[in-house]
C-alpha cells in the first residue's frame, strides 16, 4: 500500500491551488490580448481628455483597512479595489487618468480611462465615499447629461431634413410620455432608453406598450435604418470592411451602429463640454459614461446661469440641440471607521 501510494503523483497543496488559480486569472489568451491591443491607439493625436483625481488619503486608507466588510467580493470586486488603492497610494493620492475614444482601435465612441480604474468604471459606492474628504465635505461636483442620446439623434434627424414627430414630443416632454406607462418612473425610463436601442420593452416589462410609445418605437426602427444606409463608409470602417457581419441580424446590426453613432456624437459634446468648464476655470475630476466630475471651487458654483451658457458652447461646437449638464447629487458614502487606517 505504501508502494503504490509512493508511485502516485504529489498532490496540490492549498497554496500551490490558490497561486495556479491566480496566475490562471491573471493569464491572458492570445484572442483576449489581440483585443485589449484593438482597443488601444498610440495615436498621438487621438481624441484624448485629462482628468486629475485627487483622493483623501486617510479616508482611502481606511477604507481599505475595511475592505472585507465595506467592499463587495462579488465580480472582482475587492481585486479591482486594491489595485485602485495600489495605484492612488503610489500616486500619492493624485493621478493623471488619461480618457480616449478606444472602439475597435478608431478614433471613434465613447472616452474611456486608458490607465487603470477610474471614477468612471468604479463601484458607485466607492465612487459616492471617495468623492469626499475625511469630514465628509464633498470635493467634486457631479455633472450629469440628460437625455443625451434622444437629443443628439433628434437633431442629427433634423439636420437630415426627416420627420421625427414622437421623438421630438418625447424630447420636449418626457414627464408626459413616462406618466404614459402603467408602472413606475425608473421602469418607464428603461423602457424608453430599450426602444432607442431596439430592445423588446413590452417583453422586458411584461405590459403592452402605450400606443404612442409603440408608435415611437417604429419611428426608432425607422431612424436607426436611415442611419445605417446614409453612412456606408462609417458601417465599413466600424466592422473592419465586412459591413457589419452576417452572424448579427439586420435589425441588429442597424440598431448597434445607430448606438455606436450617438456614442460617438456624445464623446464630441462630452470634448466640448470639457473644453467649455477647462476654459471658465474648473478642474475635471474625471468623466463617467453621461456626465463629467468636476473639482468643487470655493470662489464660484455651477449655477444655472454657467450651466446654461455651457449648453450653448455645446451647440455652437457639436451643431446638437438640447444638451443640458445638470447637477446631480452623489449617493451616500459607506460607514468608514476614520480610526482604522
Amino acid at each position: 500500500m505504501n508502494e503504490l501510494v509512493a508511485a502516485l503523483p504529489p498532490t496540490e497543496t492549498s497554496a500551490q491551488k490558490r497561486k495556479a488559480t491566480a496566475a490562471a486569472a491573471t493569464a491572458q489568451s492570445p484572442k483576449a490580448a489581440r483585443r485589449k491591443q484593438a482597443k488601444r491607439t498610440d495615436d498621438p493625436n487621438a481624441p484624448s481628455i485629462e482628468a486629475v483625481e485627487i483622493i483623501d488619503l486617510v479616508l482611502l486608507r481606511a477604507l481599505y483597512a475595511q475592505r472585507d466588510t465595506l467592499i463587495s467580493k462579488k465580480q472582482g470586486q475587492q481585486q479591482k479595489f486594491h489595485n485602485y488603492y495600489t495605484n492612488t497610494i503610489a500616486a500619492n493620492g493624485t493621478r493623471t487618468v488619461r480618457y480616449m475614444q478606444k472602439l475597435s482601435g478608431e478614433k471613434f465612441g465613447r472616452f474611456s480611462p486608458c490607465n487603470g480604474l477610474s471614477f468612471q468604471n468604479m463601484d458607485h459606492t466607492w465612487r459616492d465615499t471617495l468623492v469626499r474628504d475625511r469630514t465628509g465635505a464633498l470635493l467634486y461636483e457631479q455633472l450629469d447629461m440628460r437625455k443625451a442620446h434622444q437629443s443628439i439623434l433628434l437633431s442629427v434627424a433634423e439636420n437630415s431634413g426627416w420627420e421625427t414627430p414622437r421623438l421630438r414630443y418625447y424630447v420636449e416632454n418626457s414627464d408626459t410620455v413616462l406618466d404614459m406607462f402603467v408602472f413606475e418612473r425608473d421602469k418607464a425610463k428603461t423602457a424608453m432608453l430599450m426602444l432607442l436601442y431596439g430592445g423588446n420593452a413590452s417583453m422586458a416589462s411584461g405590459f403592452e406598450l402605450p400606443s404612442f410609445v409603440e408608435a415611437y418605437r417604429v419611428e426608432m426602427k425607422e431612424l436607426a435604418q436611415k442611419l445605417y444606409a446614409t453612412h456606408p463608409d462609417l458601417v465599413r470602417r466600424l466592422s473592419g470592411g465586412g459591413g457589419g457581419g452576417t452572424e448579427m441580424s439586420e435589425q441588429k446590426r442597424v440598431f448597434v451602429f445607430m448606438s455606436r453613432f450617438l456614442q460617438d456624437y456624445e464623446a464630441k459634446c462630452m470634448q466640448s463640454a470639457v473644453e467649455f468648464l477647462v476654459g471658465a476655470g474648473w478642474k475635471i475630476g474625471g468623466l463617467l459614461h453621461d456626465g463629467i466630475m468636476v473639482r468643487r471651487r470655493a470662489d464660484v458654483r455651477l449655477d444655472d446661469a454657467v450651466l446654461a451658457r455651457l449648453t450653448t458652447h455645446i451647440f455652437e461646437k457639436c451643431k446638437i440641440r438640447g444638451i443640458e449638464l445638470r447637477l446631480k447629487e452623489f449617493g451616500p458614502p459607506l460607514p468608514v471607521d476614520l480610526a482604522q487606517h
